[in-house]
Formats: structure tokens, C-alpha cells, sequence
């Protein structure tokens, strides 16, 4: 799982901007990112699983 958390933390700013331009709402855009990097963690957490 440190792999993952790696990758937000060198990509949260650009994916954050991006989910602005999508809803162009900042609390909506907060939202849109939590949703989406929740179910990324767990498809992260299965390809792991895979790798091993």
C-alpha cells in the first residue's frame, strides 16, 4: 500500500486540479477525488495481490 500512498502524494495536487476543471466546484472537486482514490486503493490493493 505504500506504493499507493506514494502516488497520491506526488500526484493529489494535479489530481485535484483536475477534478476542479470536471466540476468546477471546489467541494465537489474534493468529493470527486476522495471517491475516485477510494476505489483506485482498492483495485491498487488487488493488483498487488496479483504481482505477488
Amino acid at each position: 500500500m505504500e506504493d499507493f500512498e506514494d502516488f497520491v502524494r506526488a500526484r493529489s495536487n494535479a489530481l485535484a486540479r483536475t477534478a476542479y476543471l470536471l466540476t468546477g466546484d471546489r467541494h465537489l472537486a474534493e468529493e470527486l477525488l476522495q471517491d475516485t482514490l477510494s476505489r483506485v486503493a482498492e483495485r491498487w490493493r488487488e493488483h498487488s495481490r496479483w504481482r505477488l
